[in-house]
This record gives structure tokens, sequence and C-alpha cells, in this order.
């Protein structure tokens, strides 16, 4: 569920431009953030949630307890508020757009910590989540709301892109069981995901779930790197999400042409509709740990293709 769905791509990433949200992205706090995004009814972290939970709870860990999991492109720490709180993502919009008064830092992680507090997950209260991201300022008031693991072994600012994890980065990957990404892909891509795996004590044994703008590739790039560590990427079949709605024609007109060019053209489906589209990517073991046997992916996620 990670969230960075307005960052911008490099030239090469990127075959369709986006509107730039990056002044809005390393503010202090969400608050501008979420004022800015939800004319554009943005709403990709909700669905995504749905999957992801339903790993954490058919694959845990071997003693039990729900798998670590690593936000790729977490921001403001959105997708760590869904998954360990009782909120939806409307919830929170109204929480950042009730309380935008606040003017000072401090003031902001009181009432978001306590707001926090008040709706943490019976169930999943053992759950850790860290983030990574280039953002500081966004990285910081996710530790500080403990969002993330607080402590300064939950977040960090780092660019996997071009260069390898720091020390304390890769300590903190090697009992990643499960990584999500809500919206980073074409931001990031190959080397930041190998460079995930190469850091896990357990590789084969990860499970990623990315959400992916149907302007984006993502078997033939980050699924072939995966497929080193011996892992499989499958495409959920026959559903795609909407993320959010386009800005301008310009950018509608940009992201129709590259869905053609990539050949897609499903019935009922179309960036021409004014929205963009993503499509869910799953990463999985070969084989499960009982009994070596393949992953079901569709019957795994059976009943959850209705979210789109």
């Amino acid at each position: 569920m990670s969230e960075n769905p307005e960052q911008p791509a490099s030239p090469t990433s990127s075959p369709a431009p986006k509107a730039d949200f990056s002044h809005l992205y390393n503010q202090p706090g969400p608050r501008p953030y979420f004022a800015a995004l939800k004319p554009l009814e943005y709403r990709i972290p909700q669905p995504a949630l749905a999957f992801v939970n339903r790993i954490l709870d058919t694959f845990p860990r071997d003693d039990g307890k729900p798998r670590k999991v690593l936000d790729v492109c977490c921001s403001y720490g959105i997708n760590a508020a869904l998954l360990r709180h009782d909120l939806s993502f409307d919830d929170l919009t109204l929480h950042y757009e009730s309380t935008s008064d606040l003017t000072s830092y401090e003031e902001q992680v009181v009432v978001d910590k306590q707001f926090f507090a008040s709706r943490l997950s019976s169930s999943r209260q053992d759950l850790q989540v860290i983030g990574l991201d280039l953002a500081p300022n966004a990285i910081r008031y996710a530790t500080d709301t403990g969002l993330l693991t607080p402590g300064g072994a939950g977040g960090f600012a780092e660019d996997l892109e071009a260069a390898p994890p720091s020390d304390d980065l890769r300590a903190a990957l090697r009992d990643v069981g499960l990584v999500v990404c809500t919206g980073g892909v074409g931001y990031v891509g190959a080397p930041t995901f190998g460079r995930i795996a190469a850091a896990s004590a357990r590789p084969g044994d990860l499970w990623m779930v990315a959400f992916v703008l149907r302007i984006y590739p993502f078997d033939e790039t980050i699924g072939a790197e995966l497929r080193r560590f011996g892992l499989v990427a499958d495409k959920i079949p026959g559903v795609v999400f909407k993320q959010r709605r386009f800005v301008s024609p310009e950018e509608q007109r940009a992201a129709v042409a590259t869905v053609r060019a990539r050949g897609m053209h499903p019935a009922g489906v179309d960036e021409e509709s004014g929205w963009y589209y993503a499509e869910c990517f799953v990463v999985h073991p070969a084989e499960t740990d009982a009994g070596r046997n393949p992953v079901d992916v569709a019957g795994l996620f059976s009943g959850l293709t209705t979210l789109g």
C-alpha cells in the first residue's frame, strides 16, 4: 500500500508525463497532500489493504506472528495507518481535513498521535511496518506519530535506485516478509526491488503486493529482476483499480496514448473515462512452505477482485 502516487518518475522510466505534486510531498505533515488529492478522488491504498491483509492472515511467520512489512515509497505512512488501525482511507482524509487549522508541526504530531493511538487495531498491535522513501520530512512525521516503528529503526530516507541500502536499512530488511508498494512503481524500479530482496535473509520466501499504473511495465522489469531470487510475479487477472482522476486533458491524453501503445484495450475499462487505472501484481515464492506446493494466487485472492 505504499504511498508515493505522484512523485515524478525519472525520464527513462516515465512513458507518460504526470502531474507534479512534489511540492506537497516533503512537507512537515500530510494535510496539504490530502487536501490536494481529495478533489482528484485518490483512493488506491484502500483496495490494496485487502490484498495485504489476505497475505498477512494466510501466511504468518514461522512463529505465528504477522510478517514484518516494508512500505516502499511510504510517504507520510498512510499504508501503515490503514494496516495497523481501524481506519479507512476516507477516515484519514476526514481527520486531516477536520484538523487543518493546526499550524505547528508539534501540534500536528500530538493530535495525530492521539488519534492513531485511539484507533489502533487489536488484531494488528504486534505488526511491524517500516518505511522507505526519499522524503525525510515525510519519514519523520510517520515515525514521530508512531505509524512506523519509532526510534529510527522504522523509517529510512534512502534512494535504492542509486545506491545499496545503508547498514541500518540492510539490517531492518533482513526479516521483512512482505513488501507493499501502492503507486511508487515508475519512480522506483528493478534496482530498488532487487536490493530489497538481496538484503533479505530469506529472499525466496518474500511476498510483495504492488499496485502499478497501467502506463508502467512491471513483469518485464521488476518481475524479471525478482525471478533471480526464486520469486514469481502474477498479475491479478480481470480487474483494474481506479487510482485517481486526471489533473488535465494533457495528462489524460498522454496516459491514453501510452496505454494504447502497450496494447491494452480491455472492454469497459479505459483511461478515456477520466481515471488513472492501476493493476495489482503479487510477487510470491514459487512454492508454499507447507508441502512445497505451488501458490494458488487466484484462489488466495478469491473475492477481492470486486474491489476495483
